[in-house]
């Protein structure tokens, strides 16, 4: 599987939990560097990162990734 960020959708919720990227890298948690290179669609996160930052997020998976099968 392939997971893509929806930069917009993440952002929004991001802001709705009144974090910024290094409290949200705190909340999860992970590097904040791997963070900031996912924010900016440099990096592809694991399907299980993805996992953690939208329970950290307190969203379902797919409000802020997008997640497609390899063919």
């Amino acid at each position: 599987m392939s997971v893509f960020i929806k930069r917009m959708a993440f952002k929004s919720s991001i802001v709705k939990k009144g974090w910024n990227a290094k409290q949200l890298a705190d909340h999860v948690p992970m590097d904040y560097v791997y963070l900031n290179k996912i924010i900016n669609s440099k990096a592809n996160p694991s399907d299980l990162m993805a996992i953690k930052i939208s329970n950290a997020l307190e969203v379902d998976v797919s409000e802020v990734f997008e997640i497609k099968e390899k063919v």
